[in-house]
């Protein structure tokens, strides 16, 4: 019992003193407060810091710009990735994938912004990266989109278990935003209206994760989505084996804790938003935006809170302050400042 309360612990403090050292906004917010961190909190965590014997992440050294396939190959700290990709949970989180998975691919290489490419965005990626060429053997290919919202069936979770890498997102965030995404274009049309498609969404994150439910399939309106019992004991026993669990609502933290888990080199690319839901513009929040904030779904909430457990206690454990950002990501300084804000925006 004692095993299991010292992390939780841990894990809970960190979370506090973030909540007081980094500003936060809802998903929906492009433009965050700046909020500098309590001396005390920067000292607690070095204390953490000290306990675990923590020590500075080195950065791998950029190759020469060599794709894998033509010669030699090149090092990598991503040497096998599972990309988990969620319905509304960060297509941009791609970008900092791909550069993990070859540190030799070119530092302006990122996933387009929607409305520059025409079709699928990681598609577009891969047509100029093929994935045989400059990331042969390393993604879990599920059938030549890395980026598709495919569910992790047994046979995958085996062959990767240990090298899934996802986003996650509060329930009720991803589910308003998942409805302004596909539910004009796929769902109207159907005669499906926000709380019909509020109960076809229900518990689809915990489904992915435990092989149940393809993301895209039940997101959209047009195509079948069959209705299960989310497997939550699964899903939850499931997160165990993921290398790195990040959160949208703490976007610029979790891609700074990506690299201090994995050593990769930080690129100011990895912040854009590449494909924003879009709002309406008024002050006022509209019916839908209402019933949304209300929206309960006790299968990805469970899953959530994990998630974001698991988070909060790789930030204490990796010893992710802003100063210690601020060197992982020195190129985008400003957003780590105490007179920054922390990048939190609706992805998908």
């Amino acid at each position: 019992m004692a095993a299991f309360a010292l992390p939780l612990l841990l894990a809970l403090l960190s979370r506090e003193l973030f909540s007081s050292a980094l500003p936060r906004c809802d998903a929906e917010e492009r433009d965050t407060a700046a909020v500098s961190p309590p001396a005390s909190g920067r000292s607690l965590l070095q204390a953490q810091a000290a306990v675990w014997g923590g020590a500075p992440v080195a950065e791998d050294p950029l190759a020469a710009p060599t794709a894998l396939g033509s010669g030699g190959g090149t090092a990598s700290a991503c040497t096998r990735v599972a990309w988990l990709h969620i319905p509304k949970c960060g297509t941009s989180f791609g970008t900092s994938l791909f550069h993990c998975a070859n540190v030799s691919l070119p530092e302006e290489a990122h996933i387009p912004a929607q409305g520059t490419v025409e079709g699928y965005l990681v598609p577009s990626f891969l047509t100029q990266y093929p994935l045989d060429l400059w990331f042969q053997g390393r993604f879990w290919t599920k059938g030549g989109n890395v980026g598709s919202h495919t569910e992790i069936k047994e046979d995958v979770w085996r062959s990767f278990k240990g090298h899934f890498f996802a986003m996650f997102r509060k329930p009720s965030a991803r589910a308003y935003s998942s409805w302004k995404f596909f539910g004009g274009t796929h769902c109207t049309r159907q005669g499906i209206y926000s709380a019909n498609y509020a109960q076809r969404i229900l518990g689809l994150a915990t489904k992915m994760v435990a092989g149940q439910a393809n993301g895209r399939d039940c997101s959209r309106c047009d195509t079948p989505c069959e209705k299960l019992q989310p497997d939550v004991d699964l899903a939850l026993s499931r997160l165990g084996g993921f290398r790195f669990v990040g959160l949208t609502e703490e976007w610029a933290l979790s891609v700074c804790l990506f690299h201090a888990m994995t050593g990769s080199e930080c690129f100011p690319s990895e912040f854009l938003n590449v494909r924003p839901t879009h709002y309406s513009k008024s002050a006022e929040p509209d019916d839908e935006k209402r019933f949304f904030d209300g929206y309960h779904d006790p299968y990805d909430e469970a899953l959530y809170e994990r998630a974001s457990a698991i988070f909060w206690a790789n930030v204490a454990k990796h010893n992710v302050t802003r100063e210690r950002c601020r060197h992982t990501c020195s190129r985008v300084q400003h957003i780590f400042s105490p007179e920054g804000a922390l990048l939190s925006f609706d992805v998908d």
